[in-house]
């Protein structure tokens, strides 16, 4: 099991078993994200022009009230490309969902007897729940993301190229060690983010024996052992969650400040 839960995948491995009316939810879903990241460079030049003009010594009422304006009309837009994004994506990735739960119900009954005899049902319920409900974010909410960040970055760097590129020359400089800041700080989340699972999944196996087998656990007054154990067996994702939330904390104090 340990060996399931840390796999990876490709993502386009992930929707082979998607059907066409699950792709397409996805991809109008994706270009609605992309759309509501190239809408907040957009968003920067409006503002920008209302701040010239409030600094300037010739203050237009009628520019004002333009640009406040176009507010207005990006805030509906970046609203409804936002909710139709999230729409799109986490019905496609429940549907997703679904139909993996089933393939691995039907996959499950195919095995052969002996395949049960070293394996614990709780822990091949727990990790096929895990591991399908990571499908359905990756594909879903965390694909959204990642498009949409993705696009206002390109954006963004465009227009900011288009608007003074000298300063955007100079700024550019840095990119690499943000990058590489960034990838480190990736891979150290990923990690921590793995030990915190595979605790988290043998704690719920040692629970759900605890409950299966609750008239023996009675029986022989083995009530504190179990709950010793299971608390031991929390000890390690707290660790990880608190050292998590401690890098992820100081990164954006970093990235803020």
């Amino acid at each position: 099991m340990a060996k399931l839960v840390n796999s990876k995948s490709r993502f386009l491995s992930l929707l082979r078993y998607a059907n066409h009316r699950d792709k397409t939810y996805l991809v109008i879903g994706s270009i609605f994200a992309a759309g509501a990241g190239v809408i907040s460079p957009i968003n920067v030049l409006i503002f920008r022009d209302v701040v010239n003009n409030f600094t300037s010594d010739a203050f237009s009422y009628v520019g004002t009230r333009t640009s406040v304006g176009y507010f207005v009309v990006i805030g509906f837009v970046m609203l409804a490309a936002t909710f139709m994004q999230a729409f799109l994506l986490s019905v496609g990735a429940s549907r997703l969902r679904r139909r993996l739960h089933y393939l691995c119900f039907e996959s499950l009954l195919q095995k052969d007897p002996s395949w049960y005899e070293n394996r614990s049902a709780a822990d091949i319920g727990t990790v096929i729940e895990n591991q399908v409900k990571l499908v359905e974010m990756g594909v879903g909410l965390k694909l959204g993301e990642f498009i949409q960040n993705t696009c206002g970055l390109l954006a963004g760097v465009i227009v900011a190229f288009t608007e003074g590129w000298k300063l955007s020359l100079v700024a550019s400089a840095l990119l690499p060690f943000v990058l590489l800041f960034f990838g480190m700080f990736g891979f150290i989340v990923n990690r921590l983010l793995l030990v915190e699972k595979l605790a988290y999944s043998e704690a719920a196996v040692t629970s759900m024996e605890a409950f299966k087998f609750v008239r023996t656990v009675y029986g022989f007054g083995t009530e504190k052992e179990e709950v010793k154990r299971y608390s031991s067996q929390l000890r390690n994702p707290e660790i990880a969650g608190i050292q998590r939330s401690v890098i992820v904390s100081s990164s954006e104090d970093c990235v803020l400040h």
